[in-house]
């Protein structure tokens, strides 16, 4: 018989314990999963230099030089936290200099997604 107040505790009472302590493990568990894939996925991304520069190459550029702006940043001064803009310096196959403003990142997830947008800065 189980008395009300008795301080002993049912069964019923045990496997709530348990079970919170097992959905506890599993959620932190799936918190640490979700650092560690962000982790690989952000240490396997293309660095940016590696990105403008095979945009270059395959727009027949050769890549001199690129500055990252903090604060004027061209046609792309609106541009959403997680991007990055560059002002890069380049050379075509003819050895005329060029000057583009380039945003690396996605509008809505950043870094995350490898996109370029470019901008001639003429």
């Amino acid at each position: 018989m189980i008395l009300l107040g008795s301080g002993d505790p049912s069964f019923v009472d045990d496997a709530a314990r348990y079970f919170a302590a097992l959905l506890g493990i599993v959620v932190f568990a799936m918190i640490v999963c979700g650092f560690v894939w962000l982790g690989i996925r952000l240490a396997s991304l293309p660095s940016h230099r590696d990105l403008i520069g095979k945009w270059c190459s395959a727009h027949g550029l050769r890549l001199a030089a690129m500055e990252k702006r903090w604060f004027w940043k061209g046609p792309f001064f609106f541009s959403p936290n997680g991007t990055v803009v560059f002002y890069v310096t380049a050379y075509d196959r003819s050895g005329t200099e060029r000057h583009l403003w380039v945003r690396v990142g996605h509008w809505l997830f950043g870094i995350l997604v490898p996109e370029l947008r470019v901008s001639t800065a003429d």
